[in-house]
């Protein structure tokens, strides 16, 4: 089926549904699994990054146009933005803490937003423009690959403070953690293979 362009998914398991967020479309898209379109939520244009936290039905969406994101009940579709850094891409969550971290491309920086306050409580200076984030809710930290700067940033997501930097090859742009050994998978615009990191 052809719903819509994405350059951005996110699953909800529980309400069997999936949302397509595209750079240039002004609507996120709702799917149900057969899969059919059961809604639209508006987001503007230039919506870069989503993240859903499943703990308690939230959606966020980085709208990099605008610098801010876009804080979303799943049930309701009520909406409120809360103000991120210049240009807000990539988003990760923690479900623990219901906790979301923005990685703010333009000013090299990490915006912490409580998700239950809808409110920024910490702004993290990272490496040179982040293009993406993976939260390791077991080990409370979060890693953020920094593209110009050629490394990842560690930060302590209990104190928001940042722990240490990694080297991560040449010009990372894409990380996953595994939830179970805390390793870290690393994709760069400059490297021929995935690299495998340990973090410790």
């Amino acid at each position: 089926m052809k719903a819509a362009s994405a350059d951005a998914i996110a699953v909800d398991s529980r309400l069997d549904q999936v949302y397509l967020l595209g750079y240039e479309n002004t609507n996120l898209i709702v799917l149900n699994r057969l899969p059919s379109v059961v809604g639209k939520v508006p987001v503007g244009i230039h919506a870069w990054g989503i993240a859903l936290d499943d703990a308690t039905g939230t959606l966020y969406v980085t709208r990099s146009g605008n610098s801010e994101v876009l804080v979303v009940d799943e049930v309701s579709g009520l909406a409120t933005t809360v103000a991120t850094g210049a240009i807000p891409c990539a988003i990760a969550v923690n479900p623990v803490t219901n906790t979301a971290y923005i990685v703010n491309h333009g000013d090299d920086t990490v915006t912490v937003i409580d998700g239950v306050r809808r409110a920024v409580i910490a702004t993290v200076k990272v490496g040179m423009h982040p293009q993406a984030v993976a939260v390791d809710a077991k080990r409370n930290r979060v890693y953020v690959a920094n593209t110009h700067s050629s490394d990842i940033t560690v930060i302590d997501s209990a104190r928001n403070s940042v722990l240490k930097t990694l080297h991560a090859g040449k010009n990372p742009y894409a990380l996953a953690v595994d939830p179970n050994s805390g390793q870290l998978y690393v994709e760069s615009y400059g490297e021929p293979a995935l690299a495998v990191i340990d973090p410790r």
